[in-house]
């Protein structure tokens, strides 16, 4: 596959949350063919509020089964892009986990954090409150390849105007 992306790009620190394990795995497989090295999926919003803090972050091999694999549990460096599923079931959605990343103080620190919100329904609704919360980025599901390549260059263009990479 063709080289889109520098070494540094493409060890930029990235989570996803999404509760489907067929949408993590189809994940795995395209930031694997784009040489991305630096991933972590996550199938819950507590998982990932812990990885998002930075008190720990699991690797995990989004297989048929979806095990978290506890062994692979690493130190991160602190993520600079969050994809999140906005419609998440449970206490806290997609939605509700970004207005807490941009408006609560225990994650202060990560405010600036680069979130791409996607989801099977993104109506403008939707897209209007995720706007208002500084939220830039949309993918709809399915995303195939072409779309993610395009959503990196403007999310690094931005990260290099930040001085971030």
């Amino acid at each position: 596959m063709e080289r889109y992306f520098s070494d540094d790009q493409l060890n930029i620190p990235i989570m996803m949350l999404d509760d489907d394990p067929i949408v993590l795995f189809e994940a795995e497989i395209t930031f694997k063919k784009l040489s991305f090295s630096n991933v972590s999926l996550v199938p819950d919003t507590n998982s990932a509020i812990q990885c998002i803090k930075g008190q720990y972050s699991k690797v995990i091999s989004s297989d048929k089964r979806a095990k978290i694999d506890d062994s692979l549990v690493i130190k991160p460096k602190p993520i600079k892009v969050f994809f999140v599923d906005i419609l998440l079931p449970g206490d806290v959605s997609g939605l509700d986990l970004i207005r807490a990343i941009r408006t609560e103080e225990s994650f202060r620190s990560i405010r600036d954090l680069i979130i791409v919100a996607f989801s099977a329904n993104l109506d403008s609704v939707l897209i209007k409150k995720l706007w208002d919360l500084q939220v830039k980025y949309f993918v709809s599901k399915p995303a195939d390849i072409s779309r993610f390549v395009d959503l990196f260059f403007s999310i690094f263009a931005e990260l290099d105007g930040r001085r971030g990479l």
